[in-house]
């Protein structure tokens, strides 16, 4: 039932639909009860903490239909703060120019439980509570608006940058299974790395094929092409010194059976399943960064 909602994309039997609304009426008053929708930001001075937060998310329960990570120039920073009565000019001088994270949630009483979510106490040594860098809409008629803002035709850009990066993508079995945040907070935890950018993304067949056209060579090539359109990805951009032989050794040997033998830290031996299964897809080549997070951030 989780992948079911609008806007997202489920597999049936191999065939990939994306749902674009309810079917009538009982339908929606079925599911849209149990599908309330809020807007939920990591702040910039949150940003290390990304992975923590999306782990507690959804051990919350709560669906991440949309994930993005954007940066607000100034205009929009004040645009948005001063629609919001919890906020000052601190927080817009904070927001301008810097990254952060906003999430689309659904979910029944959502708003309610990223209220919670917001005033958990952060397990951080600074002791600081977590709701000075989580906002969270605070009614359902702000959260439209504040979805509006973030997700509608005239959103903010992703934080993409397209240069001297390298691309990370957490494979749709290591999402279903609940691991995507764990590899997401491994990658900020690493003080070689820094994340630059981040969207959950769901691929078709065709994007796939495309993507992987360079790995073609590869035996059950197919078998790749359906396990990365069989449900949402994370993409993560990673910039840092060295940045695709850094992330290349952190994600560790393609095949997981030699990954836990030679680099039993490494994603794929703590993430993978097998060698179609291997938590993740990470860029190969130096000159291959640019390409690939362009194409998974749509640049």
């Amino acid at each position: 039932m989780n992948d079911i909602y609008v806007g997202g994309a489920v597999t049936v039997n191999s065939r990939q639909f994306f749902i674009q609304g309810y079917a009538d009426s009982a339908t929606t008053s079925a599911l849209a009860r149990l599908r309330q929708r809020t807007l939920f930001m990591i702040k910039p001075e949150g940003m290390k903490r990304l992975g923590d937060v999306l782990t507690s998310v959804e051990k919350s329960g709560l669906i991440v239909a949309s994930l993005k990570s954007i940066r607000l120039d100034a205009k929009a920073a004040k645009e948005w703060v001063t629609s919001n009565d919890s906020m000052d000019s601190v927080d817009e001088t904070m927001l301008s120019g810097s990254v952060c994270v906003v999430m689309d949630l659904r979910g029944s009483n959502a708003i309610e439980v990223c209220s919670s979510l917001c005033k958990a106490s952060s397990t951080s040594s600074d002791s600081k509570s977590s709701q000075d860098f989580l906002y969270t809409s605070p009614s359902p008629d702000k959260a439209i608006g504040d979805l509006t803002f973030f997700f509608g035709s005239k959103a903010p850009r992703s934080s993409a940058t397209c240069k001297s990066c390298s691309l990370c993508l957490v494979k749709p079995h290591a999402v279903a299974q609940g691991n995507a945040g764990k590899i997401i907070q491994a990658i900020s935890s690493s003080s070689k790395m820094e994340i630059s950018a981040c969207e959950k993304i769901s691929f078709t067949k065709q994007d796939c094929a495309e993507f992987l056209e360079s790995y073609s060579f590869l035996s059950r090539f197919a078998d790749h092409i359906t396990e990365m359109s069989s449900g949402p990805c994370y993409a993560i951009e990673i910039r840092g010194e060295d940045v695709v032989s850094t992330l290349r050794a952190f994600a560790g040997p393609y095949d997981v059976v030699v990954a836990k033998e030679l680099a039993p830290a490494s994603l794929r031996a703590r993430f993978g399943c097998n060698s179609i299964q291997n938590a993740v897809h990470v860029t190969d080549l130096d000159t291959d960064g640019t390409i690939e997070c362009a194409f998974a951030f749509g640049s």
